[in-house]
């Protein structure tokens, strides 16, 4: 059983190192990636200026056909990630985006001016200032999409002091960009296992009762992940888990024994973890994980220890594990009444359901 996965685990880290390698996004339809940039767009905006809580859409532009993003929908969807950021998204009846045609006569001229509001403030700054004056505007975001042979659709954002039109903040953001999404994930996971007692004595003359026998520990642990690379099949973090194990063996014949008791090992360590089988979506994902962490676990004194997983991602949010987990020493452990030593095998595996977040 060791010797394979100590196989499975060069096979699969092998499998994701290969996956390093730049990926192609040429067959992602141009809708599909512009939905997912612009629904990610909140967590580009976590760097704005901690003052400004009022702003208002001024210049949005686009230069991708509207059949792939209109107007109205680009318009709504920046509303709707500003507001996810946590900002006040104050609808100015003066910024629509509308053309519309004004005609000035006098005896001696005649003028049409067929511009929109927003071109119309643009040559009027007072105008400007009054509108923003009048509806407490703290800052002019401006949006404009566009095509990038190399890299798809991009985001030019910027946001504007509304008096001196000075730039208070802007950004470039693509499907490159690592800030598109949270870039960090937190597992809660809960498992069940196989572990052996390799023999169970009698503590006041340390004669062998019965040995080989199998427990069923449960485990909860928490785990914090980082993502260390661009294509997201990387991750180093933190693990904390609790161990449970009840020590009556599932099945034994000398029933003297009576109930062992439930002893709690506690550990903590480090991991990382490879993903690989990319799913088929703009931002990397994967359909399976490899996991590789070292542990220190404390149960009466202090050991170290190795655990393996290979995961299946169910859903999104949902992780299914088979792992193994063992430590460089055997546990020594006591019945609950003093009377028997049992000594536990440093082996333990099954499988763990965890929820991400």
């Amino acid at each position: 059983m060791r010797t394979i996965f100590i196989a499975l685990s060069l096979v699969f880290l092998g499998v994701s190192q290969a996956q390093m390698r730049p990926t192609t996004r040429k067959g992602d339809r141009l809708e599909v990636q512009l939905n997912y940039l612009i629904d990610k767009l909140a967590f580009n905006l976590q760097d704005m200026p901690l003052n400004i809580k009022r702003v208002a859409l001024f210049e949005i532009k686009s230069d991708i056909n509207s059949v792939y993003l209109s107007k109205l929908d680009l318009r709504n969807n920046l509303t709707q990630q500003l507001i996810n950021a946590g900002l006040t998204v104050v609808q100015v009846p003066e910024f629509e985006d509308r053309i519309t045609l004004k005609v000035r006569t006098t005896d001696s001229s005649f003028k049409i001016d067929n511009r929109s509001g927003v071109s119309r403030l643009k040559s009027d700054n007072r105008k400007l200032i009054s509108v923003c004056n009048d509806y407490n505007v703290q800052g002019l975001f401006n949006c404009q999409v566009y095509f990038d042979s190399l890299n798809g659709p991009k985001l030019a954002l910027s946001l504007l002091q509304p008096a001196s039109k000075s730039i208070l903040w802007m950004k470039q953001v693509d499907l490159r960009s690592d800030v598109i999404v949270n870039p960090h994930h937190v597992y809660l996971g809960v498992g069940m296992g196989l572990q052996k007692i390799d023999e169970i004595r009698q503590a006041s003359n340390d004669s062998l009762l019965t040995n080989d026998l199998t427990v069923i520990p449960i485990t909860v642990s928490l785990s914090y992940f980082q993502t260390i690379n661009a294509n997201r099949n990387s991750e180093f973090g933190l693990q904390f888990s609790l161990r449970s194990i009840e020590q009556t063996p599932t099945s034994y014949t000398d029933a003297n024994l009576g109930t062992l008791g439930r002893i709690t090992i506690p550990s903590g360590g480090i991991a990382y973890q490879a993903s690989f089988l990319r799913k088929n979506t703009i931002l990397p994902k994967y359909w399976m994980n490899f996991q590789l962490g070292l542990n220190y676990f404390y149960y009466k004194k202090s050991f170290l220890g190795f655990h393996q997983r290979l995961g299946i991602r169910l859903t999104e949010s949902l992780n299914f594990d088979f792992k193994l987990e063992q430590s460089f020493n055997n546990f020594p452990s006591q019945s609950k009444n003093g009377l028997y030593n049992i000594n536990l095998d440093n082996l333990n595996y099954g499988a763990q359901i965890s929820f991400i977040f």
